[in-house]
């Protein structure tokens, strides 16, 4: 079992842009400041950070309050590395040019290849221990051989 919760500055940078931009309009645009501060305030709550979670079935990784979520099946996974992303990749959910990727900050992750080949990056500050969490879930050590423990339902 792991949990970590990460946390993003460049967010609070972000929000304070939102709140500037809208204080400033509220004056002249009432309405459209609201909207700015309110749209700060709405991405505050759904990307204030990234929790990684894992137990016997699947890895669950979950931004904010939770409502931006996904679960990954450790039975589907073929096997797990820690890597760099490049600093062009940015941070969020999003596509590169190794998968899908969610990121909150930083440059480490732990990329998942799928016995499908496909790839899926997790950015973490915590590399080591997510790295290790999921291999113990992955493998098992048979008189000095590892095997994988999870087996598809295939």
């Amino acid at each position: 079992m792991y949990k970590h919760r990460q946390h993003s500055t460049w967010l609070w940078a972000a929000l304070g842009t939102f709140v500037v931009i809208g204080l400033t309009l509220i004056p002249f645009l009432f309405w459209l400041g609201l909207f700015y501060i309110g749209l700060g305030f709405l991405m505050l709550m759904l990307f204030q950070g990234l929790t990684v979670e894992t137990n016997e079935t699947h890895i669950k990784m979950a931004y904010g309050l939770g409502v931006i979520r996904r679960y990954i099946k450790l039975q589907d996974i073929e096997s797990v590395d820690i890597v760099k992303n490049s600093f062009w990749w940015g941070f969020g959910i999003r596509r590169t040019p190794k998968g899908w990727m969610w990121n909150i900050s930083g440059l480490t992750a732990i990329e998942i290849i799928y016995k499908s080949s496909k790839k899926f990056r997790i950015g973490t500050d915590d590399a080591e221990n997510l790295h290790l969490a999921i291999n113990s879930m992955l493998y098992q050590d048979v008189g000095g051989d590892l095997r994988k423990k999870v087996q598809s339902t295939d």
